[in-house]
C-alpha cells in the first residue's frame, strides 16, 4: 500500500474516534437531562406522598388490648362477608356457564 493510503486510513480512524466520542458525549448529556427530569418528577411525587397524611383511627383502641370476644366477633363478620362474596361469585359463574350451555345448543 502506498504511503498516502496509510495516511488516509489514519485520518479516517481519527475521524471515526472523534465522531464516536462526540456521539457518546451527546448521548451522555441527553441521558443526564432525562435523569434530572425523572429525579424531579419522582421528588414531586415523594413530596406529595409525604405531605398526605393517612387518617388516624383513634376512636378504638388496638385489637390486642381489647377482650377476645371483640376479635372473635370481628373475625365472624369478616368470615361471613367472605362466604357471601364466594357465594355471589359462584352464582355468577354458574349463570355464565348456563348461558354458554344454552347458547351453544
Amino acid at each position: 500500500m502506498p504511503g498516502w493510503g496509510w495516511a488516509v486510513l489514519v485520518v479516517f480512524m481519527i475521524m471515526a474516534v472523534v465522531l464516536g466520542l462526540i456521539h457518546a458525549f451527546r448521548r451522555f448529556r441527553h441521558f443526564g437531562f432525562m435523569g434530572a427530569a425523572l429525579g424531579n418528577a419522582m421528588g414531586k411525587r415523594f413530596d406529595r406522598m409525604a405531605s398526605a397524611s393517612a387518617p388516624k383511627r383513634t376512636s378504638e383502641p388496638p385489637l390486642f388490648t381489647q377482650p377476645l370476644d371483640v376479635a372473635q366477633q370481628r373475625y365472624e363478620r369478616a368470615y361471613a362477608k367472605k362466604l357471601e362474596r364466594q357465594d355471589r361469585a359462584h352464582a355468577r359463574h354458574r349463570a355464565t356457564w348456563l348461558q354458554w350451555l344454552d347458547f351453544n345448543k
